[in-house]
């Protein structure tokens, strides 16, 4: 390492290619990125020139095989290693990720006076009970109560929106500052194959995507998707509509197609390997979510050159702008009308697709992003 070389501990966030983009970005930019992370798939990152700092916390867990033993491991274990990993590296900046998953970084900026840099990815909301699963709502109201104490110490909190950075503000009077997600455009854009029976589906099907977690709703609100189909389907009979995703709600989501009788028309998939193929067969992309605070599917979505359907809830609509269309979220009726209008209208949707990838190419890279975070390093390094 040199002497004049940015050298970051930065912790794993659960959104795997936020992980792995941005630290190679960073990396790519001089910085010396140390990945903390405890799953060993990230240790591929290496030949990008990202230092994976790997805790085989998975290989410890047999000691006490559950949470309360895991945690105890991450306090205690975990933690030491990863004081000695920030002496022994002289870290200059802690990047944390996950405030819930952060009190070891905390107590090891405590110990070492090291500066530390927050990304906040989602600020819980109210949501539903009767619909949640219950080990979700634990999980997000841990989050809800590390959140300040993680922002108390950070020297710079990051949102990735301006919706989440006026949630954040609402929520509890934090300021932040927006660094937006961006997209591989070696992955996701509008020069890949788009033959449609090369995926398994006719030529002439018309087909609309929705990809997203079937978590408690209304999140990604997968039933309004549900319902505005019987209403496509009466113009437009051999539409296919796919839906790429697991979750507590799936079971749920797939009576709901049953009871519509529209299953035959919805295809459901836990996971593809080439997820930006099924974007590139695609006719139209739809994300009706309640609250998220980013939306990287849609941005994928347009960087492919889709036509995209987002409601009016969230930050999903201010990574579209004037490039996609909004419909009023929760109702059905509406969403349908906006996708029977991009089959009607052709040069719309093209029109669309075009300004979409344009956006997403000014906007939302992921060089772009990681000239902001360093930025934020040298400042407060």
């Amino acid at each position: 390492m040199k002497d004049d070389e940015l050298n970051v501990f930065f912790q794993a966030h659960s959104l795997t290619s936020y992980t792995s983009d941005l630290t190679k970005a960073l990396a790519a930019s001089g910085v010396n990125v140390n990945l903390f992370t405890t799953r060993p798939k990230l240790k591929k990152l290496e030949k990008h020139g990202v230092n994976v700092r790997y805790f085989p916390l998975s290989k410890a867990v047999w000691i006490t095989p559950n949470d309360q033993g895991k945690k105890i491991i991450e306090r205690y274990t975990c933690y030491y290693w990863l004081l000695k990993k920030v002496r022994d590296l002289s870290i200059g900046v802690l990047h944390v990720n996950a405030a819930s998953k952060a009190e070891i970084f905390l107590r090891a900026q405590e110990k070492c006076k090291v500066p530390m840099v927050y990304t906040n990815h989602y600020v819980p909301e109210p949501e539903p009970l009767e619909t949640l699963d219950v080990k979700e709502f634990l999980v997000y109201e841990e989050e809800k109560s590390w959140i300040p104490r993680i922002c108390e110490y950070s020297s710079e909190v990051v949102t990735v929106s301006k919706y989440a950075k006026k949630r954040l503000k609402e929520e509890f009077g934090i300021d932040s500052t927006v660094i937006y997600h961006g997209v591989d455009l070696n992955i996701f854009n509008p020069f890949l194959f788009k033959e449609k029976n090369n995926a398994g589906f006719e030529k002439d099907d018309r087909i609309v995507l929705w990809v997203a977690r079937f978590g408690h709703h209304p999140y990604k609100d997968p039933f309004t998707f549900i319902r505005a189909i019987p209403l496509v389907l009466q113009r437009y009979p051999k539409t296919k509509f796919v839906m790429i995703g697991i979750g507590f709600l799936k079971p749920l989501v797939v009576n709901l197609a049953k009871k519509l009788s529209v299953n035959r028309s919805v295809e459901f998939r836990d996971y593809v390997e080439n997820l930006n193929y099924f974007y590139a067969v695609s006719d139209v992309f739809v994300l009706p979510s309640f609250n998220d605070n980013f939306g990287l599917v849609v941005a994928e979505a347009m960087a492919c050159g889709k036509p995209v359907i987002v409601s009016n809830r969230g930050a999903p609509q201010e990574v579209v702008g004037d490039a996609g269309m909004t419909f009023e979220y929760g109702c059905h009726q509406d969403l349908a009308d906006k996708i029977i209008m991009l089959f009607e209208n052709e040069d719309l949707s093209r029109r669309l697709g075009e300004k979409a990838h344009k956006r997403i190419v000014e906007n939302f890279t992921w060089d772009k992003a990681a000239k902001k975070y360093l930025d934020i390093y040298e400042k407060v390094s």
